[in-house]
């Protein structure tokens, strides 16, 4: 059950130094954890049971929180030895990220990224004074986010878009560009957590964050700033993928995800889910000391079952080639948005059809992403 899986997450910490206004956190993780940090112990358990099962030449190993930089330094030094390690007894490529808030980032941390080689992914809702509205410090992010650039060490930037930002797309693109940030996701808000403070953004305030947006790549002819998931959408409109392509791409824009079956989580108790969205627990789908193949199967079978009119609707839906089918985890807390998310992609659908094709194409293969994840 563990065979197929080529990246796992830790979260190495349930504490944050930030406060996020849509934080999710509140009802997830942080209430499920007893270990406010992760042993040194768990983690290598955790690398010992996948390094073991796993069958993939490679495995992507990410760092996350809570606040991964909250961690002690010689925590990662000993865990980054013991994972190289067992990569070389295993025969298995690894490749090193986190995702941090980038709001306090020491020299020793800088080091420790250039040394061994951790792409660091950054979360920043635009220029400062919008990401302050719902996240905090943006300077401080900023100046962070353009010290990991300047050594080659970012791996792109999570904008979150909320009722906050989502009237300021064409501002928030122009300046990342400014920046020299040009790798840039655009997450669209789910009200979950403690972002049930925030309302959902209604299906004409995301189809304009994708019509902005492709706008604004088609103005810069797809040479500047690329947003991930309208570049993915652009590159499935200009050629659909076949049903069995989609299961050999599965991944967070697919109509069936990677969670649980190509990527897995470990939070600080050693307990495994399929993903960072769905770490409920209801989706537990064992431990680090303790796996039932029968329950894991089960688990994901009610994280991925599709609803009703699935089959009929949706697979019949003249826009099912661009369609994410919203996140699985979410669809129970936050109903709203997956029902808004697809009345946007239809909207940005026909919006597509009366654009002429040679452009759209010529974005699409400009910015050079496919089936969720980037060309090299």
């Amino acid at each position: 059950m563990l065979r197929k899986i080529n990246e796992m997450h830790l979260y190495v910490t349930s504490h944050c130094n930030m406060g996020c206004l849509y934080c999710s956190d509140s009802t997830k993780r942080a209430k499920l954890t007893g270990n406010q940090f992760m042993k040194i112990e768990t983690a290598k358990k955790f690398v010992d049971l996948i390094f073991s099962n796993s069958k993939q030449g490679y495995i992507d190993v990410v760092f996350h929180g809570g606040e991964p930089t909250l961690q002690t330094l010689e925590w990662y030094q000993l865990l980054i030895d013991h994972i190289e390690h067992q990569a070389s007894n295993y025969n298995i490529e690894v490749k090193l990220a986190m995702q941090s808030n980038c709001m306090a980032i020491s020299n020793e941390y800088m080091d420790l990224f250039k040394k061994r080689k951790i792409t660091v992914g950054a979360s920043m809702d635009g220029p400062p004074d919008i990401h302050n509205l719902t996240r905090g410090k943006g300077e401080e992010v900023l100046a962070n986010i353009l010290r990991l650039q300047e050594v080659n060490r970012l791996g792109g930037v999570i904008c979150v878009i909320t009722d906050c930002n989502c009237d300021e797309i064409s501002t928030i693109l122009q300046f990342f560009e400014n920046m020299g940030l040009f790798s840039i996701s655009f997450n669209i808000f789910y009200s979950v957590g403690n972002g049930n403070q925030l309302p959902p953004l209604s299906a004409q305030k995301i189809f304009d964050t994708y019509r902005m947006t492709y706008e604004y790549m088609k103005a810069t002819a797809g040479k500047k700033v690329i947003e991930r998931s309208v570049s993915i959408m652009l590159s499935k409109y200009v050629k659909p993928l076949t049903k069995e392509e989609n299961l050999k791409n599965l991944n967070c824009y697919s109509p069936f995800c990677h969670a649980g079956i190509l990527n897995i989580i470990c939070d600080t108790d050693g307990n495994l889910f399929p993903c960072g969205c769905s770490d409920y627990p209801k989706f537990k789908l064992g431990s680090i000391y303790s796996l039932d193949r029968d329950h894991y199967l089960k688990t994901l079978r009610v994280l991925h079952e599709k609803h009703d009119n699935y089959s009929q609707n949706c697979n019949n839906c003249f826009a099912n080639s661009i369609c994410s089918f919203s996140c699985p985890a979410f669809r129970e807390e936050d109903p709203v948005t997956e029902k808004h998310l697809c009345e946007a992609t239809k909207m940005f659908y026909r919006f597509l059809e009366t654009e002429p094709p040679e452009v759209v194409a010529e974005i699409a293969v400009a910015s050079n992403v496919k089936h969720g994840r980037k060309d090299n």
